[in-house]
């Protein structure tokens, strides 16, 4: 998820959530934190290139089947394809 998307989903989902299940009724944490359903939202960041500065929109904003150029500035929920990152949150 983009860096805005994860600053959405701390303040709309996680924090929500902590207070009402666990932080106000005092009940513990869930023993998975990282599998627990947190009702996080995907949510992606399109570079849509910017006019002013005469910088081109990413192929991949136009159309999900093109391919990112180099140095674009999306970000996408792609954490899934990050081996080992779901083990590396829980050390």
């Amino acid at each position: 998820m983009s860096i805005r998307g994860a600053k959405d989903n701390i303040l709309d989902s996680l924090v929500p959530t902590l207070k009402a299940r666990f932080l106000i009724p005092r009940q513990p944490l869930p023993d998975d934190i990282v599998n627990y359903d947190w009702k996080f939202k995907p949510k992606e960041q399109i570079d849509k290139g910017d006019r002013d500065r005469g910088r081109a929109a990413c192929p991949y904003s136009v159309s999900r089947s093109n391919s990112h150029r180099e140095n674009c500035r999306c970000f996408v929920a792609n954490l899934g394809e990050v081996e080992g990152w779901r083990e590396n949150m829980v050390n």
